[in-house]
């Protein structure tokens, strides 16, 4: 066996090693972005459990929110602002979800759960008109998806048999 047989040999061992590096780091990046998904998705189910446990254990804030549903339009300035500021946390959490599941290969599954409490909560005559009035301040695919999305409802509901 000649020195250049032995390159030959060299060079393909390390072929092979490359490959196998280059495997493994990709074994590994799908694995960190999996985690980086579910860091993100418990991050969002946090802030949505903070937010649902402000209204249970406050009856004030409960009582602005049932008032602010029925009908945005008769909240006093406080009030008004209290409920803008309560929706547009919760609508950034759930738009932070949308974008996880786009983005970060979050569980599908889970942003259906979230998507239907969403569209549920929007059915709602006040949360529609705050939804109208303030939707710009999400982003646009964001807004077109919900706006999609309830218009589907509508139209699905106002289908007869």
């Amino acid at each position: 066996m000649t020195i250049q047989d032995l390159g030959s040999i060299g060079e393909f061992i390390a072929a092979l090693a490359t490959l196998a590096t280059l495997g493994y780091l990709a074994m590994q990046i799908r694995q960190n972005s999996k985690l980086l998904g579910e860091t993100a998705k418990r991050a969002t189910q946090e802030a949505v459990y903070a937010s649902n446990l402000l209204v249970v254990t406050n009856h004030d804030v409960a009582d602005m929110i049932r008032r602010g549903m029925s009908d945005y339009s008769s909240l006093d300035g406080g009030d008004r602002t209290r409920f803008h500021n309560f929706w547009m946390t919760t609508f950034i959490n759930y738009q932070e979800a949308f974008y996880q599941v786009r983005q970060l290969g979050v569980d599908d599954e889970w942003w259906k759960v979230l998507e239907k409490h969403m569209l549920s909560y929007l059915r709602s005559p006040g949360l529609a008109e705050w939804w109208r009035e303030d939707k710009n301040i999400f982003g646009a695919d964001f807004v077109e998806f919900v706006d999609q999305r309830l218009g589907e409802a509508a139209a699905a509901t106002n289908v007869g048999p």
